[in-house]
């Protein structure tokens, strides 16, 4: 039948440029500097994404290919210590701005809370956002939308380079 992902993906796969040894580079050096402030050291890097570095650097860094989006997130553990301040209304976005600080790119351990919370309370972002309190409900219900792409990206990746004996048994059915 018709695999619509196959399409999506192998097109994504075909605007993808290769990483240049200069780019890793500056990854390197961006981690030894910044830690894993993604979004600062994909700055230094104009066309790739603070996600694009980070994934960048789980490969470089051989995380595990397998495993899902958990071993996917937990191979980029950032610093989940640094100090929060009470946020959870647009308002509050709008006060951070205003007070100069700057968008944070999300941890690993961000993510485990938002899946585990999620799996607990179902979406009730504001009691979420307890849990998360420099983050928006907004900010967090997006970032648990994009995990759940992610996870069906994944998915779907995988079923596409399944070895070929297992794709004749999906063929005939």
């Amino acid at each position: 039948g018709h695999r619509p992902y196959a399409a999506a993906v192998s097109t994504a796969a075909h605007n993808r440029k290769e990483w240049a040894a200069f780019e890793d580079e500056v990854i390197r050096q961006g981690v030894r500097e910044l830690g894993t402030r993604w979004r600062a050291i994909a700055a230094k890097l104009p066309g790739r994404s603070d996600d694009a570095v980070r994934n960048r650097w789980a490969r470089l860094h051989g995380a595990p290919q397998g495993g899902g989006i958990a071993a996917a997130f937990l191979s980029t553990a950032g610093n989940p210590t640094r100090p929060r301040t009470k946020s959870s209304s647009s308002l509050g976005a709008q006060r951070k701005r205003e007070a100069g600080e700057t968008r944070q790119s999300w941890t690993a351990h961000e993510d485990l809370i938002i899946l585990s919370s999620v799996a607990e309370y179902g979406r009730r972002w504001n009691r979420i956002t307890q849990r998360l309190p420099r983050r928006t409900e907004h900010a967090i219900r997006n970032r648990w939308h994009r995990l759940q792409m992610a996870a069906m990206d994944e998915r779907a990746r995988q079923r596409l380079e399944a070895p070929a004996e297992l794709d004749v048994g999906s063929l005939l059915a």
